[in-house]
């Protein structure tokens, strides 16, 4: 058994004529929806062995945030240029060729891929898990997947259980909606 952990980059600034799409940063909201994932993170004490993640400065934000809060030390973390402008099947042949050395792995990417790879690896998992998948896949999201296999080159379309997606409004979420201030 292998666990996947897919992660889409933390709320961005949005584009603008001053700045390339690679180089933009984190929102402050971003930045602390990542910490805050983090820190979940660490009390379902989710910690990948390997974090593979996009060159794009959010994602990179996203992932100094997290393992941050995570707080469980150094992580092995990989930067792949690849991974910004990835098909599904990009991310999919990057984790088949991942070292069986490592049991648990983390990409850090972008909508549409990092979504449509989740999407296309569940295959089992509790109706209200899969259930929200359904519903997209918002920045800070996060999906843990249980994949059946003993290798990452073995890893197949559908052959996962969907344990756990969350979004910030699930780790996040204001003490007081503003709907009710």
């Amino acid at each position: 058994m292998k666990r996947l952990y897919l992660l889409r980059h933390a709320q961005a600034m949005p584009i603008d004529g001053l700045c390339i799409d690679a180089e933009r940063q984190l929102t402050p909201k971003g930045k602390d929806d990542a910490k805050a994932l983090g820190g979940f993170m660490r009390r379902k004490n989710y910690k990948p062995d390997l974090i593979i993640c996009s060159t794009a400065r959010r994602t990179q934000q996203t992932q100094n945030q997290v393992i941050e809060a995570l707080g469980s030390g150094s992580l092995e973390t990989r930067s792949e240029k690849k991974i910004y402008d990835a098909y599904t099947s990009d991310l999919f042949s990057l984790i088949q060729n991942t070292s069986d050395t490592y049991q648990s792995l983390m990409l850090i990417g972008h909508n549409p891929a990092i979504y449509e790879l989740a999407v296309l690896l569940s295959n089992a998992g509790s109706d209200s898990v899969l259930g929200r998948l359904q519903n997209g896949y918002q920045p800070a999201s996060l999906s843990v997947i249980d994949l059946s296999c003993d290798t990452w080159e073995s890893a197949a379309p559908e052959a996962g259980t969907l344990i756990e997606l969350v979004n910030p409004m699930d780790y996040n979420a204001p003490a007081t909606p503003a709907r009710w201030t």
